[in-house]
């Protein structure tokens, strides 16, 4: 018998289609942006969640290039390196949007810095 036995520990398991993007109704995207809080500049993003109220679900993505509904986003979840959280529902994303001047070479988002949580536990919250 030539087969080979393995173990695997899966704590969490998720599956991503990569079509779903194609399906993101007005779909715009942050490139390369910055995030700032009311302590300031947030350095080394590491997750971004984003919330999306018509597929009812979330997308995960790298923070440097974040794709979104800018109709049906219900807010975004983030994580740095050093563990903190911080969020922005959909209403205050739009407005910040809306506000960018066409010129500028990247993007600044404000978040707000939330208690200790996982970011599991608050993407579920915003939906």
């Amino acid at each position: 018998d030539n087969t080979n036995a393995y173990k695997i520990n899966i704590q969490l398991l998720g599956f991503f289609n990569c079509d779903q993007l194609y399906r993101i109704k007005q779909p715009i995207q942050l490139i390369a942006s910055r995030y700032k809080c009311n302590e300031g500049w947030i350095d080394t993003m590491t997750i971004a969640y984003v919330v999306d109220n018509a597929a009812n679900g979330t997308y995960t993505f790298s923070p440097g290039l974040i794709t979104l509904s800018y109709e049906n986003v219900g807010g975004m979840v983030f994580q740095n390196s050093k563990g903190e959280i911080f969020t922005c529902t959909g209403a205050s994303l739009r407005s910040q949007i809306d506000a960018v001047n066409p010129a500028q070479h990247e993007t600044v988002v404000t978040l707000e810095k939330m208690p200790l949580k996982s970011a599991e536990e608050l993407v579920k919250e915003m939906q």
